[in-house]
């Protein structure tokens, strides 16, 4: 059955990071199989959890709705306005953020992987350059509509990490008023 999703109603998901924003400053160190994230598959091995992130007093700020981390962090809030839109694809790993110059310790994250990757772009008529395996730059993305599939949330083949999003979730994001995220329609998507 075909979609009645398009592409209208796609945005990326995209933290807004600005001087105030929190920076993750000490990632976990991950079994060498779990280190990728961004391919949209499932992550095959064991990981140890909760996995521990640290902010050093050069990193404290803000505290944002999602770190760009390898492992990506999610508030807990925000992943469950991920499923209650619907969103089943979700492999999510409890995480701990210590505030080296605190002590404190932010229990209100976790760790998400996306799973499924899709490429929308419509080739003849996107602009893509490969940066020799570091991913892709986009400077024109044209989606074909045909490709859009009936998923509430997943990650762009073109942009591996990027996690595009249905209307009805940024809107149920934008509702609940969520701290430093920016939703650039997937039309209008370069980078």
């Amino acid at each position: 059955m075909k979609s009645t999703v398009t592409s209208e109603n796609l945005f990326i998901l995209q933290p807004v990071i600005d001087s105030n924003t929190a920076r993750i400053t000490k990632s976990p160190r991950l079994p060498r199989e779990a280190q990728i994230w961004n391919d949209g598959a499932r992550i095959s091995v064991p990981i140890i959890q909760p996995l521990k992130y640290e902010i050093d007093e050069f990193g404290e700020g803000v505290m944002p709705s999602v770190f760009n981390t390898a492992a990506p962090l999610m508030s807990n809030r925000l992943i469950d306005t991920f499923v209650e839109c619907g969103a089943v694809n979700l492999e999510v790993f409890p995480a701990t953020i210590i505030e080296v110059s605190s002590g404190s310790i932010n229990l209100d994250y976790s760790a998400v992987n996306v799973v499924g990757i899709i490429s929308l772009a419509k080739e003849s008529d996107s602009y893509i350059s490969s940066l020799n395996g570091l991913g892709n730059w986009i400077s024109k993305f044209v989606v074909d509509d045909s490709k859009v599939p009936d998923i509430i949330a997943f990650q762009l083949f073109e942009s591996p990490g990027k996690i595009v999003i249905q209307k009805n979730l940024k809107e149920a994001i934008e509702e609940k008023s969520f701290p430093l995220l920016d939703f650039i329609p997937i039309n209008n998507f370069t980078g």
